[in-house]
């Protein structure tokens, strides 16, 4: 029988139940089922952007009060949490500053803010009971953000940032050149790439949103850009801004955005190890074997060429290959840029 088993045995059985009703059960069962299951399910706390403003501040409440219960028992079990759309209408701004404040093993971070900037409100930043290795957060005005510019820099042991909604702006951001050294993935708008590739920062990943880019006005500036092996343009559209982009990683493996055969000869001046590219923009009925030929005849180490049907199956042009093959990734959508181009993809019938 179950109960026989030895906590680290079940600990492993329970760690592979996704539901957490299932797991809340478990935890009503026995006073040893609830040593084991309590730290899965505070480990990641999610509250939706689904819920209304009166709803949410409930269970912030709730939340508060199961961390604040039993001598604070539960607060070392949160690693991860996520709050979508807060607003400052319903107190939600303080209730996250207290929940956050007894989170001293917090690791991954998600703030998402109606207001356009995910610090206004919160007190939080200036004194942080975390450090974290993942943070995503809302920023309309990064640039006149003095206290998310601490905030940011203060948090070294961080491997992956994503900045949303950080729109074009006339002046961006100086962070400091030893800011951001654990920094690996990186999701930001374009105008805002070359402030982070004068950090510290040794980046594997680059994730660039926004719909144009202007190449850096300062060139001068020591920039680093040979760890980078991975580039995702999101929303770009023009070949040539990502291909710019593209052209300032010279070690460039897997590449994503609206390119063409023409523009990826012109990339081959920066870089001639490219060994997959993902072309974006609109679903297409299919790319020809002529065609995909010539991204083939373009960059000499490419392996091959993955675009979107208009139903909206994958398909990957592989060298040498008489046909394409429909594809389908292991990840979750829209965080290919994260996974491995060849392990996270497996290959489906017709």
């Amino acid at each position: 029988m179950l109960s026989i088993l030895p906590p680290e045995i079940l600990r492993i059985v329970f760690a592979n139940i996704d539901d957490k009703n299932a797991l809340c059960t478990l935890s009503l069962t026995s006073r040893q089922f609830r040593e084991l299951v309590e730290p899965l399910l505070y480990a990641r706390i999610v509250f939706p952007a689904s819920s209304s403003g009166a709803l949410k501040a409930t269970r912030l409440e709730s939340l508060l009060k199961a961390l604040e219960a039993s001598g604070g028992r539960r607060a070392p079990y949160v690693h991860a949490i996520s709050f979508a759309a807060t607003s400052s209408r319903t107190g939600e701004p303080g209730l996250i500053d207290r929940i956050l404040a007894k989170t001293v093993n917090l690791k991954s971070l998600k703030l998402y803010s109606l207001s356009g900037s995910s610090l206004r409100g919160h007190a939080f930043h200036h004194n942080p009971a975390f450090t974290l290795t993942a943070l995503h957060m809302s920023s309309t005005h990064l640039h006149k953000d003095q206290d998310m510019l601490d905030f940011l820099e203060s948090q070294a042991s961080l491997e992956t940032l994503h900045l949303t909604r950080s729109r074009r702006v006339a002046n961006n951001p100086e962070f400091s050149a030893a800011s951001f050294p654990n920094l690996k993935a990186l999701f930001v708008h374009a105008s805002l790439v070359h402030p982070f590739l004068r950090t510290s920062a040794r980046l594997e990943r680059l994730c660039v949103a926004g719909r144009a880019y202007t190449p850096n006005s300062r060139p001068g500036n020591t920039v680093h850009t040979h760890s980078v092996r991975t580039l995702a343009c999101l929303r770009l559209e023009r070949a040539e801004d990502a291909v710019a982009v593209a052209a300032l990683f010279p070690r460039l493996e897997w590449l994503s955005g609206p390119v063409t055969a023409a523009h990826l000869r012109a990339l081959c001046a920066h870089n001639r190890e490219l060994r997959g590219i993902i072309l974006t923009g609109p679903a297409r009925a299919g790319v020809s074997q002529d065609e995909a030929r010539e991204f083939f005849d373009a960059m000499p180490r490419l392996q091959f060429v993955e675009y979107c049907q208009r139903d909206e199956r994958l398909c990957r042009w592989y060298r040498g290959a008489a046909a394409p093959s429909l594809v389908r990734w292991l990840c979750e959508l829209g965080e290919e840029w994260l996974a491995d181009w060849v392990e996270d993809v497996v290959h489906v019938d017709r």
